[in-house]
């Protein structure tokens, strides 16, 4: 995952790690995640659930509800320390906070480990590491995107743009949080009008980002050779 996008997400936990949630509710809710891999739907369930995996222990309380500090120190002591995973923890940030297709993939991979044995509140890629591109989101690159979207008669263009992409995010990745927020305004302004901006790079991430819709309509089974030739019009008439 981007730089950019991960510190986003990461300010995004650290402002629902402050909403408390019942002990009972997020522990009911926990054992539910390690058996069937399912998180809640409500986000500041689902982030509670999370941190309670990455912790690895349960914290003690007493009867009036309060934590037990004391026991819980010792269970904490006791309790041997999770091994650090960063794509699962990537996993479980895009399953809570990302776009509405980042959080299926995000969801269905945690759904799918969980129905083959995996306790998906253990790390799991200690001794696995998928290829990840350095663009698009961790759930989607496992499930085989964006290589699925590479169909025929469409195949080379769509490797062309997955290179395009990879380059790109080499070149943006040092971009502040503000030029990213320019750049996702850029891609609805021309969803809206078909306005490009100025600024070289951000008009090609617009215009990466209409391919990649372009042939995900494609995978879906539409004739987008049209609108291709569109971009491609557009990307000539872009050229210095």
């Amino acid at each position: 995952m981007k730089k950019n996008v991960q510190n986003r997400l990461s300010r995004l936990t650290e402002t629902f790690g402050t909403v408390p949630i019942p002990h009972a509710v997020v522990e009911a809710a926990f054992g539910e995640f390690r058996r069937t891999g399912e998180l809640p739907d409500d986000v500041g369930l689902a982030y509670a659930v999370t941190r309670r995996a990455k912790v690895g222990f349960a914290s003690v309380y007493r009867p009036d509800g309060s934590m037990d500090w004391g026991a819980t120190m010792q269970v904490a002591l006791s309790s041997p320390s999770r091994k650090p995973d960063p794509i699962l923890d990537e996993l479980y940030l895009e399953a809570i906070f990302g776009p509405e297709l980042v959080r299926w993939a995000a969801r269905q991979v945690l759904r799918s480990l969980a129905a083959v044995g995996e306790d998906v509140s253990q790390p799991q890629f200690l001794h696995w590491k998928p290829d990840l591109p350095k663009f698009g989101a961790v759930g989607l690159s496992i499930l085989g995107f964006p290589q699925r979207l590479a169909k025929a008669p469409h195949a080379k263009r769509a490797h062309e743009l997955f290179a395009r992409m990879e380059s790109l995010a080499d070149q943006i990745g040092h971009r502040s949080r503000h030029w990213h927020k320019s750049v996702t305004r850029a891609i609805e302004a021309f969803d809206e009008s078909g306005e490009l901006p100025d600024d070289a790079q951000m008009r090609e991430c617009v215009l990466n980002s209409a391919e990649m819709v372009a042939l995900v309509d494609h995978f879906c089974g539409a004739d987008v050779a049209a609108d291709l030739d569109h971009l491609d019009q557009l990307r000539a008439e872009a050229m210095p």
